[in-house]
């Protein structure tokens, strides 16, 4: 019975959960047919599709796939995520986790039915923008909605830190105040601080609702995080303005709490805030006027509050206006409802998080751990193979054979006969956070470019006039025109990027521009002119990046090759260009933290793929190249790369796939017929037929081409990153006391797995890498008759870095070619009994083929011997006089559970314990018992 309630409650946990996601979806978007869907469309939806298309920098509605508009506003504003999220008793975490897998279930079946009466579109999802699978997921907001949660709840955490940091709690004033108390007075007052205190403390309260406020009427709606916390600096120094001294912990005169002064020796809090939180200095100063006059305007709405212009040559400098009678006895409430009143204006016009939320204990625990869901490119760490590599006795990790060895690029190995430090004697430094690591990063990022914003780059003027000067011919594949094409190489080259930036960053209606000061309701006048100089300003800083990375480039290039011609070549480059510009502007949204541009919103703006990407990060990365890239700069770009070799590459619509039919295309000298009588419009009707597989780079006669090199380049990487995540995994296997075959096992895997990615890569089309993984490693298990199920496999594999539960909740089981459009897709249990096992079973069955060669080669005549007076000593105990059960050979018994789909085959289902799959064997003993 208690299994049973328990199920139940578990049921309709799910369903709330189900519901709340499909009525987000439906309150969001709504699916129309291309073919006249533009002109039934009413003018507010019009209206919206059009904001829909400046705000994400893809149209809505281009010529291919369905059309996803948003909501009037009238359904669009009917409620917003926290009330949705209150009213189902769920957190954003969960609500954002469970939206993954819906979208990923749901989304084709809803462009499917969008384009049942429609003719002449394409697939959805391969057009040349992604068509309508892109724009629904932009229509939805997720990712950004997610990144502004994390931001805001480390937003939160620093605030709360920098506030506890510069001034007192009530109980701690009254206790410097009355230093007469008792000891258990003191100590209550502790215990109170410890605990809910800051909820109730009036200054608290304050500063939040004027930080959160002042970011929904003076920043876009999705800002960086670099912004905010310029914003969270003015606020702060807003605070040290007004609070009273008994709550100062440091008087504003001390030289060593708050260390910079103006010309005139007055201390500036701004300027010390800033210093304390490692700001951009330039950022507060020019939002701080505009914080001042947003409070006045508020504030000046109690007629007790009288405000004081700061004098000039004060003794403390704040930059700010000073209000008299601010949080007075009995107008404290009343002035806090006033701050609250406009954040709930702009809240409810354009909000969807409630931001006052994480200030209240009981509402922040109900919008989740962020922690949990941080964005993975900002989270991740390369996997750590030490102890995989190390195998002592004792560790649990796996020791692999002397011959075969997988050394780790992450592992930093200590001298010989060092000996280890106690901590005490370390300078240990405060872990970091992301507001600290995003300072660090744009610091580096604008003194980096500081040269080419200003236009004067000694080296990189002296490439171009070397470039220019050269009478050499372009590079043979380059384009032509000769010298004059050259001499003008970068004027052309700086308006290119230029086009491609206003791609990222529209001038008009960018995340950063003019929008949110419409939505918001403010004055056009100021806030649109801020809006867009600091999307200008941060669209010139991508520039600078571009420009920056290229004359890094061409100097390497220059000490190799000490040739013009090849910088001529380099430079004229179309697709190397596209690719740095692209890298540029990611750099530019990792430093400063940018919600609207979050990976890989940049690439698909600019229309170039991950595969492309990737190409150029390795390069640049290196040492050689100089520029000198700080620790999770680098740390982003490998994460990048291995979402591109995981699972991004082998998305529809990949160079991937180009490069591939390339390769067929040259080895076969001829085109498949069947290609040119194919009708159906697709992302590949140019590259058709799609290659089922690569072959090994050692088949290979020579990889004269650059497809060919490419594609081994980027199988090998993946074929080292599946190594170095199945030693993780079995490891963690190991430690559990589940796998004891570790050696074996791991072995077999790495064999079926590069099998799979160099002889099956089809199995890989349009499907994540670790899928593969986590069937081959059930698979060897299987064979081997190692009984762990499923279960135990993804839990283990749910506590690697990149795990994800879409990765085994989702997965494609029946797809068309060459058009990879899913026409099916299922849990990975289905995916290993219908596709898997049907595709490797051979390659399988090898694997205790080839282990048994290897055993009687080994043992020779005396293993034979022991292995024939075995045979006979099993055939006298499973005699029977009357009836007699024959033991099954044994490669007959790796066939059959291989293929058969019984309850003790290879396959395995949902909830099934492999105990209960016994083997022939077991099954002939208890059927020799029961008859005699």
């Amino acid at each position: 019975a208690k299994r049973d309630r328990d199920g139940s409650a578990h049921r309709k946990a799910s369903l709330q959960l189900w519901t709340a996601c499909f009525l987000y979806i439906g309150k969001r978007v709504s699916v129309k047919e291309r073919s006249g869907a533009a002109a039934s469309e009413p003018s507010g939806a019009g209206d919206a599709a059009n904001g829909n298309k400046s705000e994400n920098g893809s149209s809505a509605a281009d010529n291919s796939g369905p059309m996803v508009r948003l909501r009037d506003a009238e359904v669009e504003r009917s409620f917003t995520i926290s009330q949705l999220l209150r009213a189902s008793d769920l957190s954003f975490v969960e609500f954002a986790r469970e939206m993954k897998h819906i979208l990923a279930r749901v989304k084709p079946k809803i462009l499917e039915q969008a384009l049942t009466e429609a003719t002449g579109s394409d697939p959805p999802g391969l057009g040349a923008n992604g068509g309508g699978v892109r724009s629904l997921e932009s229509a939805l907001e997720l990712a950004e909605l997610s990144m502004d949660f994390c931001h805001m709840s480390a937003l939160f955490s620093k605030y709360k830190d920098k506030f506890q940091h510069l001034f007192t709690s009530d109980s701690e004033a009254s206790t410097v105040a009355n230093p007469n108390l008792s000891p258990a007075s003191k100590k209550q007052g502790q215990q109170k601080k410890e605990g809910s205190e800051w909820e109730t403390d009036a200054w608290f309260r304050l500063g939040w609702l004027a930080f959160i406020a002042c970011k929904a009427a003076l920043l876009p709606k999705f800002v960086d995080l670099v912004s905010c916390a310029s914003l969270l600096v003015c606020v702060l120094n807003f605070l040290l303005a007004h609070v009273p001294p008994s709550r100062l912990r440091k008087p504003l005169n001390d030289a060593v709490a708050y260390p910079v002064r103006t010309s005139t020796g007055a201390t500036y809090t701004l300027g010390c805030v800033g210093l304390l939180m490692h700001a951009h200095l330039q950022d507060a100063q020019k939002l701080m006027p505009r914080v001042d006059v947003f409070l006045k305007e508020l504030l000046s709405k109690d007629p007790v509050i009288e405000r004081y212009e700061p004098v000039v040559d004060a003794v403390i400098m704040t930059g700010c206006g000073n209000y008299k009678g601010l949080l007075a006895v009995g107008a404290a409430e009343r002035q806090l409802e006033i701050l609250d009143k406009a954040y709930e204006k702009s809240y409810r016009l354009s909000g969807e998080i409630d931001a006052r939320d994480f200030a209240e204990t009981a509402s922040s625990k109900a919008l989740g751990n962020s922690s949990k869901m941080t964005p993975r490119l900002n989270k991740r760490n390369p996997l750590s193979v030490a102890q995989s590599l190390a195998g002592q006795p004792g560790s649990g990790g796996i020791k692999l054979k002397e011959t075969r060895s997988w050394p780790s690029p992450f592992i930093q190995r200590r001298p010989a006969g060092s000996v280890p430090q106690s901590p005490a004697l370390l300078n240990r430094v405060a872990p970091p956070t992301p507001i600290s690591e995003a300072m660090a990063a744009s610091h580096w990022l604008r003194k980096a470019v500081s040269q080419h914003m200003e236009g004067t780059s000694p080296e990189l003027d002296r490439i171009f006039a070397l470039c220019t000067s050269s009478d050499s011919e372009p590079a043979a594949g380059t384009s032509q025109g000769g010298s004059k094409d050259v001499k003008d190489l970068r004027g052309k080259i700086e308006a290119y990027v230029a086009e491609l930036a206003d791609k990222v960053l529209p001038a008009v209606g960018s995340p950063l521009g003019k929008r949110k000061a419409q939505e918001s309701g403010t004055s056009v006048g100021t806030s649109s002119n801020s809006f867009t100089s600091e999307a200008e300003r941060r669209k010139k800083e991508g520039i600078a990046l571009y420009f920056h990375i290229l004359e890094a480039m061409l100097l390497a290039e220059e000490k190799r090759n000490k040739g013009a011609q090849v910088l001529v070549a380099l430079l004229q480059n179309k697709q190397l260009c596209l690719a740095l510009v692209c890298l540029g502007f990611e750099i530019l949204s990792f430093c400063y933290k940018m919600t609207a541009l979050s990976f890989p919103t940049v690439l698909d703006r600019l229309g170039i793929g991950a595969f492309d990407l990737c190409k150029v990060i390795e390069p640049l990365v290196r040492s050689e190249c100089g520029l000198n890239l700080p620790k999770e700069l680098k740390r982003h770009l490998f994460a990048i790369e291995e979402r591109s070799l995981e699972s991004l590459s082998w998305k529809p619509g990949s160079t991937f796939y180009k490069h591939m039919v390339a390769c067929f295309k040259d080895n076969s000298g001829q085109e498949d017929a069947a290609a040119s009588q194919q009708q159906q419009s697709s992302a590949f009707q140019k590259v058709q037929p799609l290659p089922k597989c690569f072959g090994r780079p050692e088949d290979k006669t020579s990889l004269g081409s650059p497809s060919e090199k490419s594609l081994v380049a980027f199988l090998q990487k993946v074929c080292k990153l599946c190594t170095f995540r199945l030693i993780d995994l079995c490891n963690r296997l190991s430690r559990d006391r589940l796998l004891e075959q570790g050696e074996t096992v791991l072995e077999q895997s790495i064999s079926i797995m590069t099998y799979v990615i160099y002889e099956k890569t089809s199995l890989l089309y349009n499907r994540h890498v670790d899928q593969i993984m986590l069937a081959t490693l059930y698979g060897v298990m299987k064979v081997n008759q190692i009984k762990i199920t499923f279960r135990d496999i993804v839990h283990h594999y749910g506590k690697q870095s990149q795990a994800s539960s879409h990765v085994y909740r989702a997965v494609v089981l029946k797809q068309s070619f060459p058009d990879l459009q899913v026409e099916e897709s299922g849990d990975i249990i289905l995916f290993y009994n219908r596709v898997f096992v049907p595709a490797i079973q051979v390659a399988l069955l090898g694997l205790t083929a080839n282990q048994g060669a290897a055993s009687e080669s080994e043992g020779g005549g005396g293993r034979e011997k022991q292995q024939r007076e075995g045979r006979e000593r099993d055939q006298r105990e499973h005699y029977s006089p009357t009836v007699c059960a024959t033991r099954m050979p044994e490669y007959k018994k790796q066939e059959y559970l291989l293929a058969s789909p019984s309850n003790h085959s290879m396959f395995t289902f949902i909830g099934s314990n492999p105990q209960d799959h016994e083997t022939p064997s077991k099954r002939f003993k208890t059927i020799n018992k029961l008859i005699n």
